[in-house]
């Protein structure tokens, strides 16, 4: 029976060294972007983006749950993110900064290469 106990302890802690090894070799990344806007209509939406551009910002859309989010200063700099936000306050732009940390490979290698775009595909699936 103890040798039994301690088999069980053993092999419990090998399995939990082994999830952890797992869980550690993901890679973790925080990405920043503004939130301007989030809209049932996808004509709100886009003239909010065309606002957002008329500003030299790039704005960009994803669905989240039938609902329009626009999105502005994605980066992976979070220094960047805030200096956009002057743009955004001189013209009276109101936002949210959002922090997303992912594990997502495609997402993390997709922020890395600006493909913004994608990005927005990827958050609405």
């Amino acid at each position: 029976i103890i040798l039994g106990l301690i088999l069980d302890i053993i092999f419990g802690l090998l399995f939990m060294f082994v999830i952890v090894s797992i869980q550690k070799d993901k890679e973790e990344i925080t990405y920043y972007m503004n939130q301007i806007g989030i809209y049932k209509e996808q004509e709100n939406a886009n003239k909010c983006i065309e606002q957002i551009n008329s500003f030299d910002l790039k704005g960009y859309t994803y669905m989240n749950n039938d609902l329009f989010v626009v999105v502005t200063s994605i980066t992976l700099n979070k220094e960047d993110c805030i200096k956009e936000q002057e743009i955004l306050k001189n013209n009276k732009i109101n936002f949210i900064l959002k922090e997303i940390t992912t594990s997502n490979e495609e997402l993390i290698n997709s922020l890395r290469n600006n493909n913004f775009k994608y990005v927005m595909e990827l958050m609405t699936k």
